[in-house]
């Protein structure tokens, strides 16, 4: 069984955590691309929101030196590359704001091939302008 994303993360200096998940099935029952948003806290408190479509990583077993070692199937919190493709960084808006756009990003979005999925890549052009409607980074 894949692992799932904590509901509660530490990384590069900041927690994050679980607001809101939508696992997407349409109406013929086929699986859509997963998304979540997490607010993002510093120790004085929320400095944003991060909004993305849930990828994962694939089972592996891997050789280090004379080391074999096993990697899990499991979903991941976005890398630093994924940000701008699959995920987003939402400062400076409010809560209400930022549920916006999780709501409206990847309605018409389903996971077959990431990059190469025409539906993806048409909704991604369609948030990249609502984006620069509302002024994000």
């Amino acid at each position: 069984m894949m692992k799932r994303l904590e509901e509660r993360i530490r990384k590069n200096g900041y927690e994050y955590e679980l607001l809101e998940r939508t696992y997407n099935v349409n109406s013929a029952g086929e699986k859509n691309m997963d998304k979540a948003i997490y607010a993002q806290w510093q120790e004085y408190g929320i400095v944003g929101y991060e909004i993305f479509f849930i990828l994962t990583q694939k089972a592996a077993h891997v050789k280090l030196g004379e080391t074999w070692i096993d990697y899990e199937e499991k979903e991941r919190f976005p890398s630093d590359e994924d940000f701008g493709k699959t995920a987003w960084s939402l400062c400076n808006k409010t809560i209400d704001e930022a549920m916006l756009i999780y709501s409206i990003l990847g309605e018409k979005c389903k996971a077959v091939t990431l990059f190469n999925n025409k539906l993806y890549l048409e909704q991604l052009k369609e948030f990249r302008k609502f984006k620069e409607k509302l002024s994000l980074t």
